[in-house]
């Protein structure tokens, strides 16, 4: 199931959520590095070579995930100055 059919059927407010999530150039970045790496993969397989493989199996590590969710930390968690304006 792609993302946009799974989104079909969610309020609103989810919608407007992950799709401010994937406008975010970085969220694209590494999307489109994610698509990339895994047609380089495919193109790789054949001759042995292994850097794309390696890639992906780093992308698909928790210590990657982590690593990028701190760095995207601020698409999902307000900042502290904020949530003190809204008081």
């Amino acid at each position: 199931m792609s993302a946009w059919g799974y989104l079909k059927g969610q309020s609103r407010t989810s919608k407007r959520f992950f799709g401010a999530l994937v406008r975010d150039p970085r969220m694209s970045k590494l999307l489109d590095e994610i698509v990339a790496v895994v047609a380089r993969r495919n193109e790789q397989h054949p001759t042995g070579e292994r850097e794309a493989f390696d890639r992906m199996m780093l992308m698909h590590s928790r210590e990657f995930a982590n690593a990028e969710a701190r760095k995207l930390r601020d698409l999902v968690v307000p900042p502290a100055s904020a949530v003190v304006a809204g008081h």
